[in-house]
């Protein structure tokens, strides 16, 4: 009952977003319709964000940021730290696909500054990699090179090799025409993601 069902329907929402999107939409808008009744702001904030995914994934990007602004308002107000920094993730994200790169940038760094002060050595891997793709996309290809390494090398450190980074480091490769190089990384990508099946 209460945030019990909340985060339970939230936690549906996650299992089914791939799988059967309107399902996944119904669960979290009841989530948000519980925790709004119950006034559940950790609730409400997870909903929101779940909704802003959603509609990210339906190309509805203005609608999304919306929710993820909500979304991160509510955190702010309970200073939930990860919940801050994970939404200006995904914020950072709808930014860098509208091409807003100076807004994404600021996003992704807050975010990153906010996972390294939480030491989530995991979401730090995800921040690297993140950062990474930015400058890939401005073309500042050593800098890329220099987060996508970081985050494959803090990744084995924790003993779960994450496939991005070292896929990520292919494309810088095959950007600057270094296909030999690119295939090299490509292929230990391709390793990494056989080994977790």
């Amino acid at each position: 009952k209460n945030e019990h069902k909340v985060k339970a329907l939230n936690e549906l929402f996650r299992a089914n977003i791939q799988s059967d999107p309107l399902k996944a939409i119904g669960y979290t808008r009841e989530a948000l319709g519980i925790a709004t009744d119950i006034d559940d702001k950790k609730g409400m904030a997870a909903s929101y964000n779940n909704l802003g995914v959603a509609y990210r994934n339906q190309g509805a990007l203005d609608k999304a940021l919306q929710y993820y602004v909500t979304s991160l308002k509510i955190y702010e107000t309970l200073d939930n730290k990860e919940g801050i920094a994970t939404t200006k993730n995904n914020i950072a994200n709808i930014y860098s696909i509208k091409g807003d790169y100076g807004q994404a940038m600021k996003y992704l760094e807050e975010s990153y500054a906010q996972f390294v002060q939480l030491k989530d050595e995991a979401k730090i891997v995800g921040s690297l990699n993140n950062l990474g793709n930015m400058h890939l996309d401005l073309q500042l290809y050593e800098k890329a090179m220099r987060y996508f390494s970081e985050a494959y090398q803090l990744s084995a450190k924790l003993g779960q090799a994450f496939s991005d980074p070292m896929n990520n480091m292919g494309n810088v490769y095959f950007r600057q025409g270094n296909y030999q190089r690119a295939i090299e990384h490509y292929q230990k990508a391709l390793v990494i993601e056989r080994e977790s099946n």
